[in-house]
């Protein structure tokens, strides 16, 4: 990367003088004293340029994740001791490991990073867990790049390989449908890891995986901080409009796993520009959209089936609400589109998501129809009791 980025400067150096040349080039018939005055005063103005770009920090803002992230499935490799990765999940200390990923020439990049499992219920129960890979701040910076060193792995979890793939593709699929709808939301790249285990049984496996964006590049990202302890947060201190957004949209992927109370699943950004706190969702394993076969309905929600959905949102009124649900109303074919063209999910699984997706819109629609009714209370009961609309239609029953 280091000699990409000399590379670069070198050419624009050459551009400079270059154009110098041909501007010399084309006045000297007519008017050669001002011609060579130009090439000398374009020469001059290039020199500051050319000894300030070592110094700009263009390349220190580019991130390990800038670096990878690509439409396309990248090709990574991890060897380290994966048998000691699985046994002994619950250890804290970070294992030396080998990362490898081929970037869109060709061209395959080397770091040595530490790595260990991480999470609570998938570090538990999966096959194979979630992972956590912290990079040197020294190699990073050698490199060029920005010194946000710790990454989320999300892996395969279980061992079956349609299961497996399909889970985490889905779960993929509603990290990008959030993209779809908000900047405001967590980046993720989709990849192929090899895993090679260099000191014990584990052998050699190739698996589906996305890394996720770090929760401080994402609220540097955003212009603000990363808040840790925002717990029960004022409505009048968080972005109504996010809230909206975040609320809405479990809704739709079914997600139960989610609280603003204790910010369950939820990054909080504090924006510099007013201090309102911005909620940024995660983990949607336990959401309908994914249906994991590890997943349970929570019992406190009265729900039968983790494909029911439940709205776990704060209190909007209905002018808000109204207004976000016209705004995933608008959003409908963007969001069918992204589902439709993620090809690595099998067709039959892309349909079903497509099928859970108009279920969401037609109780849209339901909703939008509706006149003088307290329309959070209409959500925030729907799953427990249902609500009868003209025609004798039910929402979220």
């Amino acid at each position: 990367m280091t000699t990409r980025h000399n590379s670069l400067l070198k050419n624009k150096e050459d551009y400079i003088l270059k154009k110098s040349l041909n501007t010399f080039s084309t006045s000297r018939l007519s008017n050669k004293p001002l011609a060579i005055l130009v090439v000398l005063i374009a020469v001059f103005l290039s020199f500051p340029l050319m000894a300030e770009q070592p110094k700009t920090n263009f390349y220190s803002s580019i991130s390990f994740f800038d670096a990878i992230a690509n439409d396309d499935i990248v090709n990574v490799t991890i060897e380290t001791n994966i048998t000691e990765l699985i046994e002994n999940r619950k250890n804290e200390e970070y294992l030396p490991a080998t990362m490898k990923w081929e970037d869109a020439t060709g061209i395959w990049n080397t770091y040595e990073v530490g790595i260990m499992p991480r999470g609570k219920f998938r570090r538990r129960i999966c096959d194979f867990p979630p992972l956590k890979i912290n990079f040197s701040k020294s190699d990073l910076k050698a490199s060029g790049l920005a010194q946000f060193d710790k990454l989320k792995l999300v892996t395969h979890c279980v061992e079956d390989k349609n299961e497996g793939n399909s889970n985490l593709l889905k779960e993929y699929l509603a990290y990008k449908l959030y993209n779809e709808l908000t900047p405001n939301s967590f980046r993720v790249q989709l990849i192929k890891v090899t895993y090679i285990d260099n000191v014990g049984d584990y052998g050699e496996e190739t698996r589906y995986g996305f890394i996720i964006e770090s929760e401080k590049e994402l609220a540097q990202r955003l212009g603000g901080v990363e808040c840790e302890d925002c717990f029960n947060p004022s409505p009048e201190n968080v972005s109504s409009k996010d809230m909206g957004i975040t609320s809405i949209f479990n809704y739709m992927i079914g997600n139960g796993d989610w609280g603003i109370e204790m910010n369950k699943n939820l990054a909080m950004v504090k924006m510099n520009s007013n201090n309102k706190l911005v909620p940024v969702p995660y983990d949607f394993d336990f959401s309908g959209l994914v249906s994991t076969s590890y997943a349970i309905p929570n019992p406190n929600y009265g729900l039968k089936s983790i494909r029911d959905r439940v709205y776990l949102g704060t209190e909007l009124d209905n002018t808000q609400i109204t207004a976000i649900l016209q705004y995933f109303v608008n959003k409908k074919s963007a969001l069918e589109s992204i589902v439709k063209n993620m090809k690595p999910l099998r067709y039959n699984y892309r349909q079903e998501v497509l099928t859970y997706l108009d279920e969401f819109y037609s109780e849209v629609d339901l909703l939008l129809s509706m006149k003088n009714v307290n329309l959070y209370e209409v959500l925030k009961n729907a799953h427990t009791q249902g609500v009868n609309y003209p025609g004798g239609q039910t929402l979220g029953k």
